[in-house]
């Protein structure tokens, strides 16, 4: 567990807990508080130069991404000492292009790449060779949309052509 001291984390999750106070010396804002996310919950410092900085984003129940340090001292539970708070979001689902084709033959990947090519967009697309079950990866990365789908529908069969 001390390997983890001192390093830095970035977590998605929520505030819990927050109750800001006066330092001694300085007067100054600074927070304790609980964060938590769908594992599991830890308490977490906020000094007063983060606290100043992220003031207007320091709010429970609503959803964030915090940058901080992880803090282990012996005979204590894990804690963070926060760096900043930035929002949340979220990681779009990845979808795939599957496309079975009966075996790998230069003329139909020809035309799968032309095709893909014309289409060019965000989505990976994955190829899998029934004879032999391989699954390949190709580096063309297509904008699924209906266009795109009926002519590959034609050219390979309905049943061969899927978006997961």
């Amino acid at each position: 567990m001390g390997e983890m001291d001192g390093k830095k984390v970035q977590l998605s999750g929520m505030f819990s807990q927050l109750v800001s106070r006066m330092t001694r010396r300085s007067r100054q804002r600074m927070a304790n508080g609980v964060f938590e996310d769908l594992t599991g919950s830890i308490n977490v410092l906020i000094f007063p130069a983060v606290y100043a900085e992220n003031e207007q984003k320091l709010s429970v129940d609503e959803i964030c991404t915090i940058f901080a340090r992880v803090i282990i001292t012996e005979g204590e539970a894990p804690e963070l000492m926060v760096d900043d708070v930035g929002e949340y979001y979220p990681k779009k689902a990845e979808k795939r292009l599957y496309l079975r084709i009966e075996e790998r033959e230069a003329a139909l990947m020809g035309q799968i790449k032309e095709e893909l090519c014309s289409h060019s967009g965000g989505c990976g697309v994955r190829i899998v060779e029934r004879r032999t079950g391989k699954t390949f990866e190709l580096r063309e990365k297509a904008d699924v949309c209906e266009p795109l789908l009926m002519t590959l529908r034609q050219m390979l069969g309905n049943e061969n052509v899927g978006v997961k």
